[in-house]
């Protein structure tokens, strides 16, 4: 006998509120009290309720399914918000499939195998957005969310939407951080040119430094790969001035710059040189004490399921950014702020 699926009302007497509340809180953009929103949130998960939305995707001949295109797996921040994605995603009835790629070029070609099975919305997550692959979505009608990433238009073209963390703010709370410890001498790894997240960051970083009257520093490009980024530590602690402090546009890529300062120049990280990463991924709060500015992964992706169900009922936001407010997590890679 096949079990039955619980059903809204079920879901609103366990809750103690009215179906139209339940109603209301899986609805992108309507109005519901918080505390509302969580019993209802937690009546579901209890009797494993979730809104119909394959069903009702069928009837207008979609898939319920969401394509996710998604880096560089070894940065346990992307294994993190590519996990939370998923959860979020399933959470509100949409299967996803997965495309794992390396570069911008791999993902036009992996995308275009992807489209071929009906998906009905594309994530792109810390990817870039191709002309080529946004006007092949666009001709289909394929809306497109960027997750942790944005190029140009997105945002403003009805094409696609993105969330984005708080890039050029947390850069700018690095340098206050660092100012505050008593450092004059800086360096920061970039990502890659055509990264957004990691050119927002180096301009909150700069802009931050140059507040406190500090001068800008010192630029190398760790490629937001381990090994690229341990060459660009060299390069920097090589130098001549060697900076006291660095700000890298990932922990993956702080996690690189500390296992060569200290094993390969013999410096104290948090004493000789403060190192500073951003997103507050696992690897930096278990274990490593590596000081980050935070992104919510769960926030980032709840974002993105909301903006998706938008999209599937042909309810898109004008304004089509979204950004994520974060916090710097002070651990002890980085000097405290002097007395």
């Amino acid at each position: 006998m096949t079990r039955r699926s619980p059903t809204l009302n079920e879901v609103a007497r366990l809750a103690g509120v009215s179906p139209s509340a339940v109603s209301r809180t899986f609805t992108v953009g309507a109005s519901v009290a918080d505390k509302t929103r969580a019993k209802v949130l937690q009546a579901a998960e209890l009797i494993g309720y979730r809104p119909n939305l394959l069903a009702r995707s069928l009837s207008r001949q979609r898939s319920g399914t969401v394509g996710i295109a998604v880096t560089r797996l070894e940065n346990s921040f992307n294994s993190l918000l590519l996990e939370e994605l998923a959860t979020a995603l399933q959470r509100v009835g949409l299967g996803c499939r997965l495309i794992v790629t390396g570069d911008r070029d791999a993902v036009d070609v992996r995308i275009e195998e992807v489209l071929q099975h009906q998906i009905d919305v594309l994530v792109l997550c810390a990817v870039n957005l191709s002309s080529r692959i946004e006007e092949e979505c666009a001709a289909i009608g394929v809306p497109v969310v960027m997750v942790n990433r944005i190029t140009p238009g997105v945002g403003r073209s009805a094409r696609a939407i993105a969330i984005v963390g708080s890039n050029e703010e947390g850069g700018r709370v690095v340098a206050d951080h660092l100012a505050e410890a008593g450092h004059r001498s800086f360096a920061f790894i970039a990502g890659s040119a055509d990264a957004s997240n990691s050119r927002e960051r180096e301009a909150g970083f700069i802009a931050g430094l140059a507040k406190s009257g500090l001068p800008a520093p010192i630029v190398e490009t760790g490629h937001y790969t381990f090994n690229g980024a341990m060459d660009a530590t060299r390069t920097i602690l090589n130098t001549v001035n060697r900076p006291d402090a660095l700000f890298c546009a990932n922990d993956h890529m702080a996690l690189a710059a500390i296992t060569v300062a200290q094993t390969e120049f013999g410096l104290s990280v948090g004493k000789d040189i403060s190192i500073v990463g951003f997103d507050d991924s696992p690897a930096a709060r278990f274990g490593a004490g590596l000081t980050s500015f935070s992104q919510p992964a769960s926030l980032m992706a709840e974002e993105a399921a909301r903006n998706i169900i938008a999209l599937l009922g042909g309810n898109r936001t004008e304004d089509g950014l979204f950004v994520v407010p974060g916090s710097l997590k002070i651990r002890g890679s980085s000097r405290p702020a002097n007395p």
